[in-house]
């Protein structure tokens, strides 16, 4: 009998597996018993905001590790990358809170389509702004050019944060609906809407920031046109963003507001299918051509020089 239970429950053999030591395996562990935790630690909080916050950090690493198997950049980030994260993270939360909120604040409610895109454009470019600023600090003193999917990847990190920070906004509005709902399907609503604040608002985010972070690694490595590549990467996912805000505005349904984040999902897919493929045809062009240090030589192992 006790060598069939060793047969069948091996913790011996487990305990001797080299599998314990790969970090995506363990991390079920924690991402399981999370939830039961914050249930323990936050029951008492006096802030509506403490639930949207633990569950948007519990989301966040789940959406991140997803865009790093999406837009898979070449080689494994080192400390150079994980410290320009670091700065991503830690300027997108200053400027946030005293620039982005400032002016939005200042514009007139309900939201018309001009003040959407002042929106638009205020959002992105303070997540495409860092971004911007790490991969030059490490052109200038560094002398160093990171592939643009690894900037697009950063992109995302900004994005994540910026919809980290949003969330706590909207959803202590969302807990007190919730609270005052006068029939189910407003108690429905209240709590859908921050399950989308708590699950999507980063998610959504980062989609529109990987793009702009991906033109901005093109303007990076190719200066010629950094100017054009940098309003381009911040025009698309800005009008975009614009157009899901007018929408949700002007609409009493969501579906027109569907259709945009369908548009941007695909441009931000079609993007991570062929960052690599854009970058090879940029450098091959002379419109462009001669910043980029990072893509192979050749494209294909028959190349020649003459070819």
């Amino acid at each position: 009998m006790g060598s069939a239970l060793q047969t069948l429950i091996p913790i011996r053999s487990w305990l001797r597996d080299p599998g314990w030591r790969q970090g995506l395996r363990l991390l079920i562990i924690p991402y399981a018993l999370l939830p039961l935790i914050f249930l323990q630690l936050f029951s008492n909080a006096q802030s509506l905001t403490t639930p949207g916050w633990a569950y948007s950090l519990y989301i966040a690493p789940l959406w991140l590790l997803a865009f790093w198997w999406l837009i898979h950049p070449p080689g494994r980030p080192g400390k150079v990358e994980v410290l320009a994260a670091i700065g991503i993270i830690i300027w997108t939360v200053i400027w946030i809170n005293t620039v982005t909120i400032f002016i939005n604040d200042k514009l007139s409610s309900p939201l018309t389509f001009p003040s959407a895109l002042v929106v638009g454009y205020n959002e992105e470019i303070s997540k495409a702004l860092p971004v911007l600023v790490a991969a030059m600090v490490l052109l200038k003193f560094r002398k160093l050019k990171l592939d643009p999917r690894m900037w697009m990847l950063m992109g995302t990190i900004a994005g994540l944060t910026f919809g980290l920070v949003e969330q706590s906004l909207y959803t202590p509005a969302a807990i007190v609906s919730i609270n005052h709902a006068s029939g189910i399907s407003q108690a429905d609503a209240g709590a859908l809407l921050f399950a989308f604040r708590v699950f999507v608002d980063g998610f959504q985010h980062a989609v529109w920031a990987g793009i702009s972070g991906f033109f901005v690694g093109m303007a990076v490595n190719y200066r010629r046109r950094r100017i054009p590549l940098l309003l381009l990467g911040i025009s698309i996912p800005a009008l975009l963003h614009a157009f899901n805000d007018w929408t949700l505005t002007i609409f009493s349904t969501v579906w027109v507001a569907v259709i945009v984040q369908l548009v941007s999902l695909l441009l931000f897919l079609g993007y991570t299918l062929s960052a690599a493929t854009i970058e090879r045809r940029v450098r091959r062009n002379p419109l462009f051509r001669g910043q980029s240090m990072l893509m192979e030589r050749f494209s294909q192992p028959d190349e020649s020089p003459g070819t």
